[in-house]
Order: C-alpha cells, then sequence, then structure tokens
C-alpha cells in the first residue's frame, strides 16, 4: 500500500531514486490507502482500501467516482456504477444500458446459463438468481389436467383395488388392501382442486411385488420434441404440489414405453399435512427414440407403497426396466400400513432443469384436453349412470328391429377406437331405454351396445340386445385412455 503526490523534489540521487521509486510503487498499487491521496489528479486511480473500492478522479478533479468493489476473500470484483451499467459499442459512441431499480432492498446475484440458448428460447431464473434458457411460456405443460379440475366420471370412488381413473386422465392403483379416490378441494394457494388417495383396507405389503401408486401415461405423438434416441435429448423436469399425513421419502418412476427403459427418482415430504411444492429433473434418453403414434410414450408413477421388489437406490438414470426395477427408495413409508392419506396438485411436466410457474389453462381448455380421452352424454357435473333424460339421445324407427342408425359425432376426435358403455335412462350399463312412443323410461332393452363403428370420431350402428319398435332412449360413455 502507497501513496504518493507524484511531485519528485529537487535533491540528490540517492533521495531522488527513493522518491520516484515510492511514485511508481503509488501508481503501480493505484494510490492504495484507507484515505484518499492527498494530493489529487484528475483521472487519478485510487484503491480505497477501507472499503475495498477502486476509485477514480473525475476530469474536474472535484470528485471521486467508484468503479468497482473487491472481494479480497474470494478474489471477485464487481463493477459498481450507481444505479447502471453502460456497455459501450466498439467506438464508443453509444451504449446499452442496464438500469437497477431507485432503491434496492438486497444484493441480488444473477448466474449466467453456459452457453447460448436455442431459437426463441428466453433466460429464466430459479427463484434464486440461477437463469437457464427455457422456451416462452404456453402450452409447455405435458401433462393434462395437472390442477385436477376435471372430473367427468365422478368425484369419488371407493375400495379400489385396481388401476382406475378418476379425475380424468390420472388414475391410481394398489395391488393389495384397497384405496379410495377423490378429487378434493383440499389444494395449495392458487388452485382450487387436487386429487386425493387415501388407504381404505390396511395392508403391510408383504408381497414383494406389491405396489400403490398414481400416475399418469402421456401420448407419444406429444413428446417428439424431447429429441429422445439423439445426443441433443432434452432434460425435462417434473414439479408438483404434494401433501400427506406420512412424511418421509418417496418414489417417482418415469417408464419410457417402446424402450422398455425407466428411471427412478425420490422426493421427500418434510412436513406432514402441509401443502409443499416439490421438483425433480430427470436426464433425456439419449439411446431409445419415443415412436411417433398415439400410444403411451411415457408414464410417469408417483409411488406411495411397495413390497421388498419394489425397493431400492433410485437409478437417477435410464435403465432397462425388468420385474425387479426400483420404483421407490428402501426406506419409503410403509404408507399402505395405516389410516393414510396423499394429496397432488399443480403437476407439470416441461422441457428444461428449472420448474417454471405452474401453466394455468381454462377450464374449457382442459375439458377439450380430456375428451381425447374420455367423453359421455352426460352433462358434466352428472356421473355416468344416472337416473336422468337431460342429455340423452333418442332414435326412432317404425318397426321392430335390433339395428339403429345413429349419427353421434363426438365434439372432440378421439385417441383411438374406443369402449363404448351404453345406459339406460334409469342408469342400468350395457341396457337402452324401450322410450314406447313418448321420451321416458318404459324398461331396459339389455344386452344393447354400439358396435362395428365405435371409431375415434363418432357412433353410427347401435344394436338392440332384442328388437324394439318406436322409440329407445340412452346414454353413453367413450374412452380411449393410454
Amino acid at each position: 500500500m502507497s501513496q504518493h503526490d507524484l511531485d519528485i523534489a529537487n535533491q540528490g540521487f540517492p533521495a531522488t531514486r527513493a522518491d520516484i521509486n515510492n511514485a511508481l510503487k503509488a501508481l503501480g498499487s493505484s494510490n492504495s490507502g484507507a484515505t484518499a491521496p492527498s494530493t489529487t489528479y484528475a483521472n487519478q486511480l485510487w484503491y480505497d482500501t477501507a472499503n475495498n473500492i477502486i476509485k477514480i478522479r473525475n476530469e474536474d478533479n472535484d470528485a471521486w467516482i467508484s468503479v468497482a468493489t473487491v472481494d479480497q476473500t474470494n478474489d471477485l470484483i464487481s463493477i459498481t456504477h450507481t444505479g447502471m451499467l453502460d456497455l459501450v459499442d466498439d467506438d464508443g459512441s453509444a451504449s446499452i444500458r442496464f438500469q437497477a431499480p431507485s432503491t434496492v432492498t438486497s444484493t441480488t446475484t444473477f448466474t449466467l446459463p453456459d452457453g447460448d440458448g436455442d431459437s426463441g428460447q428466453t433466460l429464466m431464473t430459479n427463484g434464486s438468481g440461477t437463469l437457464s434458457w427455457h422456451a416462452p411460456y404456453g402450452n409447455r405443460n405435458l401433462i393434462i389436467n395437472g390442477a385436477m379440475q376435471v372430473a367427468q366420471r365422478g368425484t369419488s370412488t371407493t375400495g379400489v383395488t385396481t388401476a382406475t381413473y378418476l379425475v380424468d386422465r390420472f388414475r391410481g392403483r394398489t395391488t393389495a388392501g384397497s384405496i379410495d379416490l377423490s378429487q378434493s378441494t383440499t389444494a395449495p394457494a392458487g388452485f382450487t382442486n387436487s386429487f386425493k388417495l387415501a388407504v381404505n383396507t390396511t395392508n403391510a405389503f408383504g408381497t414383494a411385488s406389491d405396489e400403490a401408486y398414481f400416475e399418469q401415461a402421456v401420448e407419444a405423438q406429444n413428446l417428439q420434441h424431447l429429441e429422445y434416441g439423439l445426443s441433443t435429448a432434452q432434460k425435462i423436469t417434473l414439479s408438483f404440489w404434494v401433501r400427506s399425513s406420512v412424511a418421509g421419502t418417496y418414489g417417482i418412476w418415469f417408464y419410457q414405453d417402446d424402450a422398455t427403459k425407466d428411471y427412478s427418482v425420490s422426493y421427500t415430504i418434510d412436513s406432514t399435512d402441509t401443502w409443499e411444492k416439490k421438483s425433480v429433473t430427470i436426464d433425456g434418453n439419449t439411446a431409445d427414440a419415443i415412436d411417433n403414434n398415439n400410444e403411451s410414450g411415457m408414464s410417469v408413477r408417483w409411488y406411495l407403497d411397495g413390497g421388498s421388489d419394489r425397493r431400492g437406490a433410485v437409478t437417477n438414470s435410464w435403465t432397462t426396466n425388468t420385474s425387479t426395477s426400483t420404483k421407490l427408495p428402501t426406506g419409503a413409508p410403509a404408507w399402505m400400513n395405516g389410516s393414510n392419506d396423499w394429496y397432488i396438485t399443480g403437476v407439470q411436466l416441461e422441457i428444461g432443469e428449472q420448474a417454471t410457474p405452474f401453466e394455468h389453462r381454462s377450464f374449457g381448455d382442459e375439458l377439450a384436453r380430456c375428451q381425447r380421452y374420455f367423453q359421455k352424454s352426460y352433462n358434466y357435473g352428472t356421473d355416468p349412470g344416472s337416473a336422468t333424460e337431460v342429455g340423452a339421445m333418442y332414435n326412432r324407427l317404425n318397426e321392430s328391429a335390433s339395428n339403429r342408425a345413429v349419427n353421434i359425432k363426438f365434439p372432440v376426435e378421439m385417441r383411438g377406437n374406443t369402449t363404448v358403455v351404453v345406459y339406460s335412462l334409469n342408469g342400468t350399463a350395457g341396457a337402452v331405454s324401450n322410450c314406447n312412443t313418448g321420451f321416458s323410461h318404459s324398461s331396459n332393452v339389455t344386452g344393447s351396445s354400439f358396435t362395428g363403428t365405435d371409431g375415434a370420431g363418432g357412433l353410427s350402428k347401435l344394436v338392440l340386445g332384442s328388437p324394439v319398435d318406436d322409440i329407445v332412449g340412452l346414454h353413453y360413455t367413450v374412452e380411449a385412455e393410454i
């Protein structure tokens, strides 16, 4: 540390040399010192050791300008400019200016990504200052009905032991004991619904292959932009809100159907009965492409419990699926062995390494997406199998016949050929109503169905279980789930 007035006195040689050396030291150390140099010059540098700030004297030689702050502990330097940062062009005639707010509550550090993004991508923060490249907001969530708004089949079902859909596009299953499924109004801020799974009949899962899970399968042709099978295969991030009566570390299992490959990760519920937001990121599969078709391209399963064959060290990588592939960590809770519950909402699956805010879609938009996989003749809010004439279809033929020509065009093209269930107006499955000459149920015509023409776009041939002369009425459900 050295300062000097830079004025070499008229003196003998040894003293002159010492004076010159001291002046050079001052210049070499940027006039470093805890106080400003006593003699100042326009455009002079001074390293303020008291505050670790590099300063320069202004052109009028009447004030110091702070240039940069030095972090001596971490050997870092930050450019200082009151309220703004100017990036000047080559000839200094113009600049790009970054302007800070007039009042900054705390120091914020932004960490830039390594390299440029793809065309059209934007910089996005993870909420802690780390920036990464992302596609612009809008139509980025690969999950349908992630806010659990749409429930065409109903809002609750009990004693479930097989893979069962309730809230559209999601299903729950247990292989031992039984569970109850419901659309719940218990939800975190910003959401109105969640999917609730609750233990109905407890089970200790003593069989190695026992499992209880919640899942959605994503249609393959909706995943082509993931670039699987290429060296550029994209990372994807799954985010969701979750709460449970049992804290602990649970598992999530991704399955790529075309490659029979799986990828397991874990997440932790820290506190019981508390909404917590979680996210996990997985690598793209560079080895195996996803077929471009309307079959399942990837399934996402949240494992609530599992037998010994389902537990182990999560892979955190794509591996060949086997009958004993790890689905959840060894120490995951024994969720099925008690009166427990588990809620989920705000599910989002997107390209990139950062979870972005949930993409809220309108109810109408979400309903239309769901109708590609399930739709019904009943009004929304009326469960299939209900006794009602509202929304029913009627057909009349003035002769006794079993085959009826109909013309039902679906509001949304379905994923593929459909499974159709007909209901009479009193709610009997596999039957239609003989209405005689009116529009009310008189009797069931059992053994009735749509046959041979149950395509993805509509229905055209109704086959009755027995001939009817006059009016028949019916409701229907159509399913094309993956």
